[in-house]
C-alpha cells in the first residue's frame, strides 16, 4: 500500500510539474507582454477591480473544499451512486451560488468602483468593462469547482495539467492580440478572458462526463447531504474569507494609499511569487488526495505523509526563493525591461511569505480531512484577518508600502504555530520528534544551503552568469543538505519515483 502510494504520487507529481513548468514560463511572459501592452496604469486598474470581483468568490472556494473532501472521503468506498449524488449535489449548490454571487457583486461592486477606487478619470469607462466582464469570468470560475474537483479527487492529474495548460496557452494568444489590436486594449483583454473562462467550463464538462460514470449531473436534492456539505463549507467560509481579506482587502488598502501604480508594483510581485508558489501547489495536489484518503481509512502513517509533504514542499520552493532574494532586481529587469518602483522588495518579500506558507498546505488539507473544522477556522482566521487593520494601521502612521508584507510574513508564522497546536486534537504525534526532526533540519537546511550563494553573490558582477551559477550552487546545496540533513529514509524512496517518472 505504501508503495503504491508513493508510485501514485510520484506518477502525478511529474503530470503536475510538466504543467507548472510549461505555465510558469509562459505566464511569466504573457504577464510582461500585458504589462507592456497595458501600461502601467491600466495593468494596475485591471489587477485591483479584478482582484476585488475574486473577493466576491469567497462562497465558492469555501464549497471547493466541501465538495472535494466529500468527494475524495467516499473514493474508499467507490460507490458510484453515491459519488454521483455528492457531484450532483455540487453542481446545484454551485449554480445557485453563482446566480447570488452575481446578483450581490453587480451593484455592489459597481458603487465601490465608482465611488472608492482611485482610478483616472479617463479609464473608468474601460474599468467598469473590466469589471462586469470580470463578474461573468467569476460566474464560470464558480462553476467548474465540482467538475475539477472530481477530477483531482480521482488524481488523474493528466487531464487537469492539460486543461490548465489549455488555459495557459489561450491566455498567451490573447497577450499577442494585445500588441497589434487598435481597440482599447483594457476592454478587449476583458472580453477575451470572459471568452476563455466560457470555453474552460466547456472543457472540463466535456471530460468529466466523458470519462466519469459518475461525472453526469443528474437532478438530485437530500437535505440531509446539503446541510453536511453547507455546514462544512460554512465553517471553511470562515477562513476563505479571512484569506480574502489576507490579500485583496490588502490590495485595495493600498490603492487608497498609493493609488494603481502600487497596485502595479504588488501584482507582479504576486504574479512571481504565484509562480514561484506552484511548484509547492502541484507536489501538494498530488500528495493531498492520499493524506485525506489515509485519515479516512485511519492509517497510521498520516502524520509521517503530512511531515513527508511539508518538508518536499519547502525544499522545492526554496530552490526558487534563494536564488531570486539575491537576483530580484536582475530577474525582474530582463523580465519587464522597465521595472515598476516597489517592485522588488515586495517581490522579495511576497517570495519570503510563500516560503512560510507552504509549511501549511498539506497541514491544511489534514485538518479538512477530519471535518473537524470549526474551531481550527475561528482561531486561524482570526489570526490572518488581522492583516488589514494592521497593514491599514502601518500605511495610516505613515509607514512606507512594504511594512503590509512584513505584517504579512509574521502573521503567517504564528497561523502555522497555530495550526500545529490545534492538530494535536485530531492526530497524535510528538513535539519533540516535530522539532527534531522537522523544525530544526529546515532552519539548518535554510540557513547552510544559502552560505555558498551568498558569497558568490557578493563576489561576481551582476550578469547572466552570476545568476546561472548563483541558482546551480542553490540547487546543489540544497540537494546536498536535504539528503545528508533533512529528509528519511521513506521521503527519500519518494523523491527517487518522482526523478525516476521525470526521467
Amino acid at each position: 500500500m505504501e508503495e503504491s502510494r508513493g508510485s501514485r504520487i510520484a506518477k502525478n507529481t511529474v503530470f503536475l510539474y510538466v504543467r507548472m513548468l510549461l505555465s510558469m514560463i509562459v505566464t511569466l511572459y504573457t504577464s510582461r507582454v500585458v504589462l507592456n501592452a497595458l501600461g502601467v496604469s491600466d495593468f494596475g486598474i485591471y489587477n485591483v477591480v479584478t482582484g476585488f470581483v475574486v473577493s466576491f468568490g469567497f462562497l465558492n472556494s469555501a464549497m471547493h473544499a466541501s465538495v472535494q473532501r466529500f468527494l475524495t472521503v467516499e473514493m474508499k468506498e467507490n460507490n458510484h451512486e453515491r459519488l454521483n449524488q455528492i457531484f450532483s449535489m455540487g453542481v446545484t449548490i454551485h449554480f445557485i451560488l453563482a446566480l447570488v454571487m452575481v446578483i450581490i457583486a453587480e451593484p455592489v461592486g459597481l458603487y465601490f468602483v465608482q465611488n472608492k477606487l482611485v482610478i483616472p478619470p479617463d479609464r473608468i469607462k474601460a474599468a467598469l468593462w473590466i469589471f462586469h466582464l470580470s463578474v461573468a469570468v467569476l460566474f464560470f470560475g464558480i462553476m467548474n469547482v465540482p467538475y475539477k474537483a472530481l477530477i483531482i479527487a480521482r488524481e488523474n492529474m493528466g487531464a487537469f495539467a492539460a486543461i490548465s495548460l489549455l488555459e495557459v496557452f489561450a491566455k498567451l494568444a490573447i497577450a499577442i492580440i494585445l500588441i497589434y489590436s487598435t481597440f482599447d486594449k483594457l476592454i478587449l483583454y476583458g472580453i477575451s478572458l470572459m471568452i476563455v473562462a466560457i470555453a474552460i467550463q466547456l472543457f472540463y464538462m466535456w471530460y468529466c462526463i466523458s470519462h466519469y460514470e459518475e461525472g453526469r449531473y443528474k437532478r438530485f436534492w437530500n437535505k440531509s447531504l446539503f446541510q453536511d456539505m453547507s455546514s462544512f463549507a460554512g465553517w471553511n467560509l470562515i477562513g476563505v474569507f479571512a484569506g480574502i481579506v489576507y490579500n485583496q482587502g490588502v490590495n485595495i488598502v493600498l490603492n487608497i494609499f498609493g493609488g494603481p501604480i502600487v497596485n502595479a508594483a504588488r501584482a507582479i510581485a504576486f504574479q512571481v511569487s504565484g509562480a514561484a508558489n506552484q511548484l509547492v501547489t502541484n507536489f501538494q495536489l498530488a500528495v493531498n488526495p492520499p493524506i485525506m484518503k489515509a485519515y479516512a481509512t485511519k492509517d497510521e502513517s498520516v502524520f509521517r505523509l503530512l511531515s513527508s509533504s511539508s518538508k518536499l514542499s519547502y525544499i522545492l520552493l526554496l530552490c526558487i526563493v534563494i536564488p531570486f532574494l539575491l537576483e530580484c532586481p536582475y530577474v525582474l529587469m530582463l523580465w519587464l525591461k522597465d521595472v515598476p518602483a516597489y517592485s522588488i522588495m515586495f517581490t522579495r518579500l511576497a517570495m519570503i511569505d510563500i516560503l512560510v506558507c507552504s509549511l501549511a498546505g498539506s497541514l491544511h488539507i489534514l485538518m479538512q480531512a477530519t471535518g473537524s473544522i470549526k474551531k481550527y477556522q475561528i482561531i486561524v482566521s482570526g489570526v490572518l484577518l488581522l492583516n488589514l487593520p494592521l497593514s491599514y494601521l502601518m500605511l495610516k502612521m505613515g509607514m512606507s508600502f512594504d511594512s503590509t508584507f512584513y505584517v504579512s510574513i509574521a502573521l503567517s508564522s504564528v497561523a502555522l504555530i497555530v495550526r500545529y497546536v490545534l492538530l494535536r486534537t485530531y492526530v497524535e504525534y510528538s513535539v519533540k520528534e516535530l522539532v527534531l526532526g522537522f523544525v530544526i533540519p529546515i532552519v539548518i537546511l535554510t540557513i547552510a544551503s544559502s552560505i555558498i550563494p551568498i558569497i558568490l553573490y557578493n563576489h561576481m558582477k551582476q550578469d547572466l552568469l552570476r545568476l546561472l551559477i548563483v541558482c546551480v550552487a542553490s540547487w546543489i546545496s540544497i540537494a546536498l543538505v536535504s539528503w545528508i540533513c533533512v529528509l528519511d529514509k521513506n521521503e527519500k524512496s519518494l523523491l527517487l519515483q518522482i526523478i525516476k517518472r521525470g526521467k
